[in-house]
């Protein structure tokens, strides 16, 4: 199944490039200096962003499925890094998020 298919299945209707808008929105706005490749090594802020983007996509679901759920948003972030080129972009107020900000 792919991920817009699982997210559909989550119960999101807003397709692919909205999670994923929503998901750099939350990721600019909790770590302005962080890149994605940081977070990933930080699992307690990984698990926090995880739940900021839950709630701000309103994506609510049965606990057995919240690893799930949380597994696919890290593909998110991850995919955002593979697929530069085709990655949406949030505005030009995005820094790339697997590059070094400076603080």
């Amino acid at each position: 199944m792919s991920i817009p298919e699982r997210l559909e299945s989550y119960g999101w209707t807003d397709g692919y490039e909205a999670f994923e808008e929503a998901l750099c929105d939350t990721f600019t706005a909790m770590f302005p200096s962080w890149t994605g490749e940081r977070l990933t090594l930080n699992w307690r802020k990984l698990r926090d962003f995880c739940r900021a983007v839950r709630e701000k996509t309103a994506l609510v679901t049965a606990s057995q499925r919240l690893e799930e759920m949380e597994e696919d948003i890290v593909r998110v972030l991850v995919n955002n890094r593979k697929n530069r080129d085709n990655r949406l972009r949030v505005a030009d107020r995005e820094p790339d998020l697997f590059e070094d900000v400076a603080p």
